[in-house]
């Protein structure tokens, strides 16, 4: 069986989001983005107005790629949406452990484009209410009390392991998180009860 080719576009968002992770956004010109590519500047802006309307096409590919390899794993390691939801931080301190400190790519993303780019701010909360939505939906199967409110202190905390791990560059930082998410379930889940 034979894999599609990537059309372009897609082969052009691919392209620039390893670039980009790894060199930065701003550190990262048009020029370093298509060398040895063999994607022409013409191409490039045949389906991208801007290096800004590519950064936020790539936040959308990043955020398709979170919730799909997360959710696989989190169900592959465990039905318990408690520890589905634990399992964010052990994906952090997994990346951590492998040397991996570029941190989030939508973070990354939009602290560089911070009032200076709509589109790529829109991407990067868009993900961001995405994913909070998404473990609100884990904190309801959990049962627990005020399941948005909930969400919302575990994206404090895990949001806040990502920032400091890299900075650090700590893997156990996302763990510290990780206890303190872990006792915020316990104490919401038995308040419901």
């Amino acid at each position: 069986m034979s894999l599609e080719p990537l059309n372009k576009r897609e082969e052009i968002i691919q392209r620039a989001f390893k670039i980009f992770y790894d060199g930065g956004f701003h550190a990262t010109g048009v020029d370093t983005l298509l060398a040895d590519s063999g994607i022409s500047k013409r191409t490039l802006y045949k389906y991208f107005r801007s290096k800004e309307e590519l950064i936020a096409a790539i936040v959308e590919h990043y955020q398709n790629l979170l919730f799909q390899d997360v959710s696989k794993e989190m169900v592959k390691r465990s039905s318990d949406p408690k520890e589905q939801i634990l399992y964010l931080f052990d994906q952090k301190r997994e990346e951590f452990e492998a040397k991996n400190y570029n941190g989030c790519f939508a973070v990354n993303a939009k602290l560089e484009f911070e009032g200076k780019d709509k589109q790529i701010e829109a991407a990067c909360k868009t993900l961001y209410e995405k994913l909070e939505e998404f473990v609100a939906a884990l904190c309801t199967q959990a049962k627990c009390k005020q399941p948005k409110k909930v969400a919302r202190q575990i994206m404090i905390l895990f949001e806040g392991a990502v920032v400091l791990g890299q900075m650090h560059r700590d893997p156990s930082i996302p763990e510290t998180a990780k206890k303190l998410a872990r006792e915020l379930l316990r104490e919401t889940v038995e308040a419901s009860r």
